[in-house]
């Protein structure tokens, strides 16, 4: 939670994988790790660099391969390289159609291209039942509230407001904290003029 230990962290370790790099260059792993810190130090573009060499090296079915492709597509979109984001998840679920990670960015670079139709299909998809998880580093909410929030989004932007409503209670209902799903719903009754139940809302953001 301290971003500034976080940072101090992250550059140590990428001090220590760089030496390990120096040692053994070319391992996909270490590669992967060097190119996850420098996504997350906001260093996009050697992340890619780091990244797109550890796929390159990598075996398709090695564990580190799905998450590979996921943080291309981050690291591209932030770049404002959205077709070759879309291209990073599509190829990624080539070798792992349901994985969570790339349907969630599939369905915000569907948005972002005005694909609104594609995004609704890659979130709905995240809600479906689906195995357990494989074991890796993963955030749950992708398949809960956080998608739902996204598909709430779109219902607003539709004009679907009971459709937006329902999606933003149920990702209340799992995260109750969850202050964007909290904003969403008062601005579903206040543009349905609900008035009492935009000060129950108020309350609970102030809380």
């Amino acid at each position: 939670q301290d971003t500034a230990l976080r940072r101090r962290k992250l550059e140590r370790d990428g001090r220590i994988l760089r030496l390990e790099n120096a040692d053994k260059p070319d391992d996909p792993f270490i590669l992967f790790n060097l190119g996850s810190i420098a996504q997350e130090l906001g260093q996009t573009e050697e992340a890619v660099t780091f990244l797109g060499r550890s796929l390159a090296l990598s075996n398709p079915r090695d564990s580190i391969v799905r998450k590979l492709y996921a943080l291309l597509a981050q690291c591209h979109r932030r770049l404002g390289q959205d077709g070759l984001a879309l291209a990073a998840c599509r190829k990624g679920r080539e070798f792992y159609p349901d994985d969570i990670e790339l349907l969630f960015q599939e369905g915000i670079i569907l948005r972002a291209l005005g694909d609104r139709p594609g995004a609704r299909s890659c979130w709905s998809d995240l809600l479906r039942p689906r195995p357990a998880a494989h074991f890796a580093s993963l955030d749950t909410g992708l398949s809960g509230y956080k998608t739902r929030h996204n598909l709430a989004k779109l219902e607003l932007e539709e004009g679907n407001l009971a459709e937006a409503e329902a999606q933003w209670r149920a990702a209340l209902a799992e995260q109750p904290g969850f202050m964007p799903a909290l904003v969403g719903l008062g601005d579903v009754q206040l543009r349905g003029q609900r008035w009492d139940d935009l000060e129950r809302t108020a309350q609970a953001l102030a809380a």
